[in-house]
């Protein structure tokens, strides 16, 4: 009797030690997870732009550079960051340059990091994607979307980069389309492409818009932002009527806020897309294994 009260005794004893045992392994996981940091690698037309965000979608830092920087470069800085804000996994939203792309994936297997590539989807949360076929619309403009929602709705999210879009989405988070225009440096490039006019590659920003000008690269100028802002004028309008309500425009781009005077309520943002991107580590970041 006495080694049957004994061996009861060690055993419930072995019980508890595996139980404190399991809840210690559960808080070090919840920690590691609490704790876990993101680099967002947003690969855009002419720039990749990247920032670091917890799991709970909190921007804590970002940055930007030109496709033309070399490889060496480019890896040194995002070494740089991955290491001073020990960072978990890398999310990918790429819309161009597959080499950037090839280039961070290679660098993601050589060091083990896990990584997830962000597609779009027909779904997220709320939010309902318009497109017959929701994969292809931009990775960068579901992020978008994403990122506005997560502010407002109805929103009209203008992005006026090397191409300008344009997407609306209603009060009941329903994704109803967009159109895809020509940014400013491709209405430049393509008008000095296709005639013997000349522009500098830096445009005048400080032009007045509302004069005739006297030299050809300022009427360059003038004549393109002029079209972007008319452009951007008319869509959000239509937007507003078709939301049949008030809705907020939201712009981002590097010519967002060049445009952003011009256009009626708007603000601007110019990192929506990351935003929209840490919103899906808020809801999908629990990502322990690599995806494509």
């Amino acid at each position: 009797m006495i080694l049957y009260l004994i061996y009861i005794s060690f055993r419930n004893i072995d019980k508890e030690i595996q139980l404190a045992s399991s809840q210690l392994i559960c808080a070090a996981y919840k920690n590691r997870y609490d704790d876990a940091m993101y680099l967002l690698c947003d690969i855009g037309n002419s720039r990749l732009k990247y920032a670091i965000c917890n799991n709970h979608g909190t921007l804590t830092a970002h940055d930007a550079c030109a496709h033309t920087i070399d490889d060496t470069a480019l890896l040194s800085r995002l070494d740089h960051v991955i290491e001073q804000y020990h960072v978990h996994t890398v999310v990918i939203c790429c819309v161009s340059n597959n080499h950037c792309l090839q280039l961070i994936k290679q660098h993601i297997a050589d060091n083990q990091l896990n990584h997830m590539t962000i597609h779009s989807e027909s779904r997220f949360g709320e939010l309902t994607n318009g497109y017959r076929d929701s994969t292809t619309l931009g990775a960068d403009r579901w992020c978008a979307l994403i990122g506005a929602t997560a502010i407002t709705h109805p929103v009209c999210v203008i992005d006026c980069g090397t191409a300008v879009t344009i997407d609306v989405v209603n009060v009941n988070y329903a994704h109803i389309g967009g159109i895809i225009s020509c940014g400013l440096p491709s209405m430049r490039h393509a008008l000095t492409a296709h005639t013997d006019l000349n522009a500098p590659r830096v445009p005048n920003t400080s032009v007045t818009l509302s004069a005739l000008q006297d030299n050809t690269a300022d009427a360059i100028d003038v004549g393109i932002t002029t079209q972007l802002i008319a452009l951007c004028r008319h869509w959000y309008a239509i937007a507003k009527h078709h939301c049949d309500m008030p809705c907020q425009c939201i712009m981002t781009g590097g010519d967002g806020e060049l445009v952003l005077p011009h256009i009626d309520d708007a603000s601007y943002r110019p990192h929506l897309v990351l935003e929209g991107m840490a919103q899906y580590v808020r809801l999908k970041g629990n990502i322990h294994n690599n995806t494509s």
